[in-house]
């Protein structure tokens, strides 16, 4: 009854006079509006799964490093219900390993990396080669403005991988094709914890700034065959310092 009662609130605003109450109807795309916004509002599952996918994918839980259902419920200070409902969608996605009692994210050999940057490579130059001729002057002022921001503030580590991942990604939106985006994403994703943990520091912002400035140019310039080739070296640097970083 009370759910009932609230969306009939939703429905109609009750006005009130001295004498009477008078129902205004609220017009229909108001009302349709108003559901949508209700169904927006996420699930407390929806919620501890965005948190736990984006603790694994910036590094707060090292590659390896077990865990238990309980303590992740501890730390989030919920039940352990949506915890259970999280972890059983990011181990359907190959993020965690589950092991009698303990949960621990999955460590990617060397040959895992090796094969995730080489479908990284194919993934990108095939989106970019897509996306150069979309890409019109207003769209590079605005992907200028994502390394201008890199630029001209000190950034912790795990903004600077979200800026670069939002340059990275924005670019490949003017493909125009959300599947080969997902797809892009989905595979940095996997990656995405060693990105934080193994390249940082001020000789590898400023390169990798460089090379992000470099490819604005050339799309500007519409030369499709050297961009492909910067994006290639960029992913291989970035692949060889991981690998580099392992091995010691």
């Amino acid at each position: 009854m009370i759910a009932i009662f609230f969306l009939l609130l939703l429905r109609y605003k009750i006005v009130k006079c001295k004498f009477s109450i008078f129902v205004i109807t609220i017009p229909n795309s108001r009302w349709v509006q108003l559901k949508k916004n209700l169904m927006k509002v996420p699930s407390m599952n929806d919620q501890i799964y965005e948190r736990l996918r984006h603790e694994i994918s910036i590094g707060v839980i090292l590659p390896g490093k077990k865990t238990t259902l309980r303590e992740i419920a501890s730390k989030f200070g919920v039940s352990t219900t949506p915890v259970r409902e999280a972890i059983r969608r990011l181990q359907a996605e190959n993020f965690l390993q589950v092991e009698q009692r303990h949960i621990s994210i999955r460590k990617l050999s060397k040959l895992e990396i090796t094969q995730i940057f080489t479908i990284r490579k194919r993934l990108e130059t095939l989106a970019v080669e897509w996306a150069v001729p979309n890409i019109r002057p207003i769209d590079r002022k605005n992907l200028r403005l994502i390394l201008k921001h890199i630029d001209h503030h000190s950034l912790p580590n795990n903004e600077w991988q979200q800026l670069n991942r939002t340059f990275h990604l924005q670019m490949y939106q003017y493909a125009n094709s959300q599947k080969l985006c997902q797809s892009i994403e989905n595979v940095w994703d996997s990656v995405s914890p060693y990105l934080h943990i193994y390249t940082y520091g001020m000789d590898y912002y400023e390169k990798s700034q460089i090379e992000h400035y470099k490819m604005l140019d050339l799309i500007e310039e519409r030369k499709l065959e050297e961009i492909t080739q910067l994006i290639i070296d960029h992913l291989e640097d970035t692949q060889q310092i991981i690998m580099e970083s392992l091995a010691q």
